[in-house]
């Protein structure tokens, strides 16, 4: 995921592999629900099964919920991707400030290889593809399989879509990954559709894309829960008329409890 702009600041949007675990290898020392934040570790929390309520006797009208995907479903560090295009002589930071190339590639307005070649001008010694793709990727960590089941529990009640800002690299790097880890349909089979911003060339925060996904499922924006990391995003959601959760850590025991909550009142 690229940069977001008009939040106030400018930082890269987080959606990022690691290549290692893509290669076949272990995966950074992350696996067993720790999440790498900098030079620190947490633990994320298993969902509690045991605490599933009945979603469908409530008075909630809300029928439909959208999530995120990194840094909710998917666990990332944008720190490793910034340090690895650091250690190839680049500032993402910088390259963010100057130019458009993130939101554009996020948008499907350049392709990869126009992406490569645009990162390649910033770059004083000419680097291949695949070491390109190999930073571009360096941020995603492990998709840890309680959330996976979190999400079919959901699926059993309500609609469940998913809404990210991506892109064709990052997207092929998740699904080989995904196919190395579980099996390649149960991924699509989570969601009723998946909305991801380089395929329909709208991108949050902008209102836009969350009418144009409100409109495909022909729904009213008010019965829509609508789940991102970002506060920007959440924002955005907002002003579209979704109800939304800020989520401040990925998909756990806490953020389970605040969705049920949101659905029950």
């Amino acid at each position: 995921m690229g940069p977001q702009r008009g939040t106030g600041q400018r930082r890269l949007t987080r959606f990022f592999y690691v290549k290692k675990p893509l290669l076949g290898k272990k995966f950074i020392p992350n696996c067993g629900g720790k999440i790498f934040r900098g030079k620190h570790l947490r633990t994320t929390p298993q969902i509690n099964y045991s605490a599933n309520i009945n979603l469908r006797n409530t008075m909630s009208t809300i029928s439909t919920v959208i999530f995120d995907l990194g840094g909710v479903i998917l666990n990332l560090n944008q720190d490793l991707t910034l340090r690895a295009f650091q250690r190839l002589g680049l500032d993402l930071s910088q390259v963010n400030f100057n130019s458009h190339i993130f939101t554009d590639f996020e948008t499907g307005k350049i392709s990869a290889s126009d992406f490569r070649m645009g990162i390649r001008s910033h770059l004083k010694q000419n680097i291949s593809d695949e070491a390109i793709d190999t930073a571009w990727n360096a941020m995603l960590l492990d998709l840890p399989e309680h959330r996976l089941k979190a999400i079919e529990q959901l699926r059993k009640t309500h609609k469940v879509y998913l809404l990210s800002n991506t892109n064709s690299i990052h997207i092929d790097a998740f699904n080989s990954y995904f196919k190395q880890q579980y099996q390649p349909e149960r991924w699509v089979q989570l969601f009723d559709k998946i909305y991801y911003s380089y395929e329909i060339g709208l991108r949050k925060p902008n209102t836009d894309i969350y009418d144009f996904v409100t409109t495909d499922i022909q729904i009213q924006p008010e019965h829509c829960l609508f789940i991102d990391d970002s506060l920007a995003n959440i924002n955005g959601a907002a002003d579209a008329g979704l109800k939304t959760i800020h989520a401040l850590e990925p998909l756990g025991e806490k953020l389970w409890r605040q969705l049920k909550t949101a659905l029950t009142e």
